[in-house]
């Protein structure tokens, strides 16, 4: 996991269309106050409505403080990163995940998925006992998180805005990351099968830093890969080199692209197949910096 500002994941675990995002029936109480919900939906090709029609729709949900601007570009990120798949997999994706952004002043603990992560004035720097449910495992409050990579995938607005609070700096897409984590829970076995072949494979034959953020664990692996593959990360230390290109930050997707195919195939087809179905030349348009 990382530290400091840095993001989770949590075992808790364009047909374009821009319009102001639908109000949700859905109600929270969050510090006693009683909070609305906006949704957009991603449907497959990239298209963005604020209506759920029938078929398949993946969820972006923000709340009345994140601006039309932030709701959309999330839908827009996530919109991106799916528009290629194969239509099995979005279809698992769209009808089991969500995403979630919350505004400045807020953090995860708004949505009610992750209530009981809510920090409290008795808890206040305390991670044992009956606060232990507030805290990361390496003992962060999740109330000071950008983002997690679980159900839902939950993401400060600030990063997406790449604004002068944005904790990354506009070096890091933390959407693309903790989506990709989100994805990773919810593939096929078989697909999974082949993630966790490839990042043995890469941890055996020393194909990345060993020490670094990205060859700490399988989930690692995937999402820092993903963040590489997308050209939506320019820190190579948490990255392994994966978005290096060998010597600087990759400055194209096929540039990107080719570099993994190079040094870790198993990687590479494995994030071909997921996000592009092996369409291994289109374009996805994404970056650190959407807009």
């Amino acid at each position: 996991m990382a530290r400091g500002h840095l993001f989770d994941f949590i075992n808790i675990y364009f047909n374009q269309t821009q319009g102001v995002s639908s109000v949700a029936e859905q109600h929270s109480e969050h510090h006693g106050k009683r909070l609305s919900f906006r949704y957009k939906y991603v449907g497959a090709n990239a298209n963005i409505q604020t209506t759920r029609y029938s078929g398949d729709w993946l969820t972006v949900e923000a709340t009345s403080v994140v601006s039309e601007r932030g709701h959309y570009l999330a839908a827009l990120i996530a919109a991106r990163m799916t528009q290629h798949m194969p239509a099995s997999i979005f279809s698992i994706i769209a009808r089991q995940a969500k995403i979630a952004v919350f505004g400045h002043g807020q953090d995860i603990t708004v949505f009610p998925e992750y209530a009981a992560q809510r920090d409290s004035p008795h808890c206040h720097n305390i991670c044992t006992g009956s606060c232990s449910a507030s805290c990361t495992f390496d003992g962060r409050k999740y109330s000071t998180l950008t983002g997690v990579g679980g159900d839902p995938c939950a993401i400060l607005e600030d990063n997406i805005l790449c604004n002068e609070r944005d904790p990354y700096y506009r070096t890091n897409n933390i959407l693309v990351h903790e989506f990709a984590h989100t994805i990773h829970k919810h593939l096929p076995s078989s697909i999974r099968s082949q993630i966790t072949e490839a990042y043995n494979n890469a941890r055996l034959n020393g194909i990345w830093t060993p020490s670094s953020y990205a060859m700490s664990d399988e989930r690692e692996y995937w999402a820092e890969g993903t963040g590489s593959f997308f050209r939506a990360t320019k820190q190579p230390d948490r990255s392994g080199g994966m978005n290096t290109c060998g010597h600087t930050t990759c400055q194209t997707d096929q540039e990107a692209r080719y570099y993994i195919y190079q040094r870790d195939p198993k990687l590479y087809y494995a994030l071909s197949y997921v996000y592009l179905n092996y369409q291994y030349t289109v374009p996805t348009n994404l970056a650190t910096c959407v807009s």
